[in-house]
């Protein structure tokens, strides 16, 4: 066929050439450190490659608390701390200037009269609507043991409400305050081995407040928060991670981040026990103008306290909620309690971007509704991570965790319950508001000396690669390619024929 046979069988075997060309080495030796710096400085010494990761599984409580006076419910003479309905917009007892866009009356409610399990979370509702009911059918010989509807919807009157569309509410209601009930969340995680499990009360936590995002329309907020979940180990563009401030006995010892007002009094309780040895006026005396320091700080004229007892109390009083020590509002921040961190709900709709008053036109109702009136649903997600850069052999102990709030795209959320009233009467409570969902999301790094070995090994491969690209410039790219290839490879005379000539001259 015209084919030569040992060029079509010719067989190949490495050679070593060395190529005296300063571009060539310095080629090769740039690829072998960027791929160095990339292998063994970024993926394993900074970003912790090397360890494994083993998979959590976290759980969580939620209570909910309406606004004290700094005070524990559960306590005969604990009051509560609501506004005024003269001062929230979205009343109609409102006299201020700036009414919401949708207003109903407001009645005041309790945490045990709103906290609705559900689903996944728990429903906190905002807008409430009642309907009585009466028996409509027995079953009887009379209906041939057959009923159209159990039950009828009545009016205040007792009157059953007849005619198309749908049945009129009893009651509409926006529950008052919503936003100032605190939420406590209780959570902790154990990874799948159970080689490691802790609780929030161990661990320093953050939370990322994303309430800027709020000034965007809503398709850039779900834009932004489906995304969320990847930014878990840096910040979110629209969000500033902010430290939980510790607020329980054992915030120093764990090393934790203690709120600056909370520093102080424990330096200013140590500052009176050196003064109330001195026995002096003049002891007590500084005493008191270093407690009044401490309570300008606070934003208050004056603090009433100059014995360290009264200081561990207040500390104690510090622990049944967020508000400041004049039962004030409570501030947009988290705290670290020993039950669990809390946050009002305040807190929570900024940290989803969500504000209640912002409404829509809806075609159904042909009316606006707010969001306080359609409900929504937001995602508490607790992310725990134990890496940080740089980390070699000793993860974090005990890790920290990120709490974070998205939203999700819902047209309205309600439930839907029947409560039994006197007699044959029943009540219908529908509740519009916020489902929360507390999810737990993360990996725990574990340092395996078995897994960093087949780590660091696999990677070493990649240290050939240098060369690899190193030749494919030199082949095909460079500008003395023809030199470099007749330098690499070499062909060699047809052994065959050497062969064949030396058999044919000993013939001879």
């Amino acid at each position: 066929m015209g084919t030569n046979v040992d060029e079509l069988l010719a067989y190949e075997t490495p050679k070593v050439v060395r190529i005296k060309d300063r571009m060539l080495g310095m080629l090769k030796y740039t690829f072998m450190l960027v791929i160095f710096c990339y292998v063994f400085v970024y993926t394993l010494a900074y970003k912790g490659s090397h360890f494994q990761l083993d998979q959590l599984s976290g759980v969580a409580r939620l209570q909910l608390q309406h606004p004290t006076m700094r005070c524990n419910p559960m306590d005969k003479a604990c009051r509560a701390n609501y506004s005024s309905l003269e001062q929230l917009p979205y009343c109609k007892q409102y006299t201020g200037k700036n009414a919401s866009a949708v207003v109903h009356k407001c009645q005041f409610s309790d945490a045990l009269d709103l906290l609705i399990p559900v689903d996944a979370g728990n429903l906190i509702p905002s807008f409430i609507e009642t309907y009585d009911q009466l028996p409509s059918c027995k079953p009887n010989a009379k209906n041939k043991f057959k009923c159209d509807n159990k039950y009828e919807f009545v009016d205040e009157d007792g009157n059953a409400q007849t005619g198309p569309g749908r049945a009129k509410p009893k009651s509409q209601y926006f529950v008052a305050d919503i936003e100032d009930f605190t939420l406590l969340i209780d959570h902790s995680f154990r990874v799948e081995t159970g080689s490691l499990e802790y609780d929030d009360y161990q661990m320093q936590g953050y939370w990322l407040d994303c309430s800027s995002k709020s000034e965007k329309t809503e398709t850039q907020i779900l834009l932004n928060t489906t995304q969320l979940a990847k930014l878990m180990g840096t910040v979110a563009p629209d969000c500033e991670k902010k430290p939980i401030m510790c607020m329980h006995k054992d915030c120093k010892n764990l090393g934790m981040i203690m709120s600056p007002r909370r520093r102080m009094r424990k330096t200013e309780g140590k500052r009176h026990k050196r003064l109330t040895n001195w026995g002096s006026q003049t002891g007590r005396s500084l005493l008191q103008q270093s407690m009044s320091t401490v309570g300008s700080l606070h934003g208050s004229a004056r603090l009433e306290v100059d014995t360290s007892e009264a200081l561990e109390l207040e500390d104690e009083l510090e622990q049944t909620g967020i508000s400041d020590m004049h039962g004030r509002r409570p501030s947009p921040d988290v705290y670290s309690l020993p039950g669990g961190d809390v946050l009002s709900m305040r807190t929570l709709y900024a940290m989803a971007g969500l504000n209640l008053d912002d409404w829509r036109y809806d075609e159904s109702s042909k009316a606006n509704k707010t969001t306080r009136q359609r409900g929504s649903v937001l995602v508490v997600n607790i992310h725990y991570n134990n890496l940080k850069p740089w980390t070699l052999f000793r993860p974090l102990d005990p890790p920290e965790y990120t709490i974070s709030v998205t939203r999700r795209p819902v047209e309205k959320y309600k439930a839907m319950r029947a409560i039994e009233g006197k007699g044959k009467t029943r009540e219908i409570k529908v509740a519009y508001g916020t489902l929360v969902i507390v999810q737990s999301s993360g990996t725990i790094g574990v340092f395996r000396m078995i897994h960093m070995l087949i780590v660091v090994s696999t990677s070493l491969g990649l240290m050939a690669v240098a060369s690899v690209l190193t030749d494919l410039l030199a082949m095909y790219l460079l500008p003395m390619r023809e030199e470099y290839g007749k330098a690499k490879y070499q062909e060699t005379a047809d052994f065959h024929e050497m062969f064949e000539k030396r058999e044919a001259e000993g013939a001879m």
